[in-house]
């Protein structure tokens, strides 16, 4: 006999469709669980949703790996954090993918970044209020050195924690995972197809730099301005890979 209160009064499935990962989902979204919250054993689980405990199982690992739940164990299972893991996982791996054959999906990621920067425009100077921050201050330095010293590895790391701190002036926290999530997308795969010269860690560096002191000092058109300047040579060498011939690698 159950010990759970959900055990036998829990709803049906919806329709005949529903799978027991659907049904899953609805449970946590009927009882209003919050990230964090703990979810019933296994055991009660599969009583609440009439179904065996190895498909009970097999459901919660299909939520983990889509970060809705979190296994935890010698814990036990929780609601997850609002996360994008899965998703940037999935558009890298597709990005990669189309890449090989073509360098259209760069083109496209360049286009959303630059529309969803320039979008954040006034709730990021709003959040920066001409107050400087030290924190992306500092990451600016890091870049430009690391840029001096032929360091892309070290750009990149620096150009993501830039990103991440600007946007957190956003006042949105959705906005600065997804934003995240589009940066970390777009760097992985442009990089995977070529590394990026000296000179362009430079520009790189520099036009970041300009970014945060137009935004700091609520200059709106400029700070687009700045955006669109980041992101037209990355369509230009887009562009010209594009353009360039492919080796025949079916050719012994």
């Amino acid at each position: 006999m159950s010990t759970h209160p959900d055990a036998g009064g829990w709803a049906a499935p919806a329709n005949e469709r529903e799978t027991l990962t659907d049904r899953l989902k609805r449970y946590i979204l009927d009882k209003r669980m919050l990230p964090g919250d703990p979810l019933p054993s296994e055991t009660d689980l599969a009583e609440i949703l009439s179904a065996s405990r190895s498909s009970v199982r097999e459901a919660l690992r299909t939520l983990a790996a889509l970060d809705i739940i979190e296994i935890r164990h010698g814990h036990g299972t929780f609601v997850g954090q609002m996360s994008f893991a899965g998703t940037i996982e999935s558009l890298i791996f597709k990005g990669l993918l189309s890449s090989q054959g073509d360098l259209e999906v760069i083109d496209d990621l360049i286009d959303l970044r630059e529309a969803f920067d320039i979008a954040l425009t006034d709730h990021v100077m709003a959040g920066l209020a001409q107050t400087p921050d030290p924190a992306i201050e500092e990451t600016l330095a890091a870049m430009d050195t690391h840029a001096a010293a032929n360091n892309p590895a070290g750009v990149v790391a620096a150009e993501k924690r830039f990103h991440q701190q600007l946007l957190g002036h956003a006042g949105n926290k959705l906005a600065k995972q997804l934003g995240t999530a589009l940066w970390e997308v777009h760097s992985t795969v442009a990089n995977t197809i070529r590394t990026p010269s000296q000179e362009e860690l430079l520009e790189t560096a520099k036009t970041h730099r300009t970014m945060y002191e137009m935004a700091l000092h609520s200059r709106g058109r400029r700070y687009q301005a700045a955006i669109l300047d980041r992101y037209e040579p990355l369509r230009g060498q887009v562009q010209k890979l594009a353009s360039t011939p492919r080796p025949d690698t079916d050719r012994p």
